[in-house]
């Protein structure tokens, strides 16, 4: 997780990233979790990032990612 200095000093999430394997894809349960916690980032005003485990040494790819994330919201 990424967090931010909010008021009052709290630290709070601004986005997570998380690796996802094929069974991201495959398995039914894992599908529904993964919509769950999208929904629960989203409603706490935070954004989830999925990144393809195959990408996980691909240090350049998941900068871009990042770069691009921050380039919208800032």
């Amino acid at each position: 997780m990424v967090y931010e200095q909010a008021r009052g000093g709290e630290e709070r999430p601004i986005l997570a990233i998380e690796l996802d394997g094929r069974e991201h894809l495959t398995d039914e349960a894992v599908r529904r979790r993964d919509q769950e916690k999208q929904a629960i980032c989203r409603a706490q005003g935070f954004e989830l990032i999925r990144v393809e485990n195959s990408y996980a040494k691909r240090y350049y790819y998941i900068k871009k990612i990042l770069e691009d994330y921050f380039r919208h919201v800032r």
